[in-house]
């Protein structure tokens, strides 16, 4: 900020303070506001920080540049980049696993997307990114993943530089765990760092398909933590997060204090509530009195009106530990609230990652969060890594059970080949998924299912449209006690946005477990690409 803007916001805060005073000498009342029977008093140093933070609510932008190159494959089998008819020797193309990779090794820790026109968008925070594209030639066509309609939500609550003030090893980590957890995710599973919001707002309630490599950062409670160590880190990594602040609990002990989470909120993170004083809306055993519809409201209803009134346009809830039912998410709802998340308290051997579709085109609540306070580094790289998988599971829709008897058996825990199975136990069964896919094109949809006879006793519909299902020869069908469990596959031009996935068994005994999706594209020698960098 320069001279002359610093001396503007000197007037504001002395024109700010001089109201107060005056305000205050004529009316001789103190400023309060009154919240399930508790009288939250907003000392004069908040009350300015509001005014400031009000004055300024912008959130720093940071500027994106970009360079139009051209991949371009001579005479001798190797590829190179060209910006202007020039080869840019910034950047080196080299072959890995048989594919074109892309360095700018002076990039390493920065953001670097590439755009191929034709096949995809690619994103890499160390300045390698690995494309899709085969490196020799003779490949006629090559396949480009869908990457799955999930999308981790990585959730923290406490991050300590002394560790004598760890309490809970749950929620509580040590600096430096917190710092090289970051990295990981950054530079090895190649996080791109979006705010929940802007996940919900952009993409979910769009049905437009998610970013590559889209990560979420949540924290919770607002602990003052959050700004004197979370913050310097998330700058370091060039991160951004979503803080779920209990905003009857600013300035005590421990918590931060208004002008600490407009610091927050002005370096491009995210300010949403966890409720007015972070107890269970479920439980409520905690609550001195009698816990009414209007108690409810107050702590729903009350948090958000409070943060919009600080300019932080809160549009987001998590509910307190995780407990929620029809009536608090009723009330979430009728709040204005476009999203709410949750955890995953069940079912914990299945993926941790979110969901990123819906069948609710004004509110999302399914979004559960990832604990990585006790995991080591291979455990959240296989956790959260995408893979290119959907689970029948998520997301699921019975369309058809007149027996009442489709059963997913996810008490069984999947292995590293196999998921959660949902078993389609008579004719006319039907289920559905629904998926989104980044561009128009021609697809290939691999189903892996185990039938009767190994021929595919069930239907495929993409849309409305009904499509032959094609056994893969490539692969042998494994015997099982119940049937032949094969990889199917179903071929389809299909244009860019929201399909529904729906599979009707023919005989019976049909048993899902999940499917894939690729895109088929046809190899050139010359790719128009460009580079954009934050």
């Amino acid at each position: 900020m320069n001279d002359n803007k610093l001396r503007i916001k000197a007037v504001e805060v002395i024109f700010g303070v001089l109201i107060f005073i005056i305000t205050a000498i004529v009316t001789g009342k103190y400023l309060s506001i009154y919240l399930t029977g508790k009288d939250l008093a907003f000392n004069m140093t908040e009350l300015l920080v509001k005014y400031v933070n009000n004055s300024y609510s912008e959130n720093k932008k940071v500027g994106t540049t970009y360079r139009d190159y051209t991949l371009k494959l001579d005479k001798s089998g190797s590829w190179s980049l060209f910006s202007n008819g020039i080869v840019a020797n910034e950047l080196r193309v080299v072959e890995s696993v048989g594919k074109i990779k892309i360095i700018r090794s002076e990039l390493v820790g920065k953001t670097l997307n590439l755009r191929i026109d034709s096949v995809t968008d690619y994103f890499s925070r160390n300045g390698e990114i690995l494309t899709d594209i085969p490196y020799f030639s003779g490949v006629q066509e090559f396949f480009v993943p869908e990457q799955e309609d999930l999308f981790p939500i990585i959730g923290y609550h406490n991050v300590f530089t002394n560790e004598d003030d760890m309490t809970d090893p749950y929620i509580d980590m040590r600096k430096d765990d917190f710092e090289e957890q970051l990295r990981l995710l950054s530079e090895r599973v190649g996080c791109r760092w979006f705010t929940l919001a802007e996940v919900t707002q952009n993409y979910l309630l769009t049905s437009k398909k998610i970013p590559r490599n889209t990560c979420v950062l949540t924290f919770d409670d607002g602990r003052s933590n959050n700004y004197q160590v979370v913050l310097p880190i998330l700058n370091q990594f060039n991160a951004k997060a979503t803080f779920f602040v209990i905003v009857g609990r600013f300035g005590q002990r421990s918590y931060m204090n208004v002008w600490q989470i407009s610091k927050l909120f002005q370096s491009g993170n995210e300010i949403e509530s966890h409720s007015l004083t972070g107890g269970s809306l479920v439980d409520t055993s905690w609550y001195r009195g009698n816990f009414t519809p209007e108690t409810l409201w107050e702590q729903v209803g009350s948090s958000i009106n409070l943060l919009n009134g600080y300019g932080f346009d809160t549009k987001l809830f998590a509910y307190p530990l995780g407990d929620y039912s029809d009536s608090v998410v009723s009330a979430v709802k009728k709040a204005g609230y476009i999203s709410a998340r949750a955890t995953n308290k069940a079912n914990t051997w299945r993926t941790p990652r979110a969901l990123a579709t819906s069948l609710d085109d004004e509110f999302i609540w399914h979004l559960n969060y990832y604990e990585p306070e006790l995991k080591y580094d291979y455990e959240i790289l296989s956790d959260i890594s995408y893979d290119g998988w959907w689970q029948f599971e998520e997301g699921l829709e019975v369309l058809h059970d007149p027996n009442k008897n489709i059963t997913t058996q996810s008490q069984d825990i999947p292995t590293t080949n196999s998921y959660g199975v949902i078993s389609l136990e008579d004719p006319s069964d039907t289920v559905a998924n629904s998926f989104i896919l980044g561009n128009d094109g021609f697809y290939q949809i691999d189903i892996f299912a185990s039938s009767r006879d190994g021929s595919g006793n069930f239907e495929v519909l993409v849309d409305d449209l009904v499509y032959r299902v094609v056994l893969d020869n490539s692969q042998q069908c494994l015997a099982t006690s119940k049937g032949s469990y094969c990889h199917y596959i179903v071929s389809s031009n299909l244009k860019g946005g929201r399909h529904i996935l729906s599979v009707i068994s023919l005989s019976g005994n049909t048993k899902l477990d999940r499917f894939r999706i690729n895109r088929i594209v046809l190899s050139k020698t010359e790719y128009s690409v460009r580079i954009e960098e934050d």
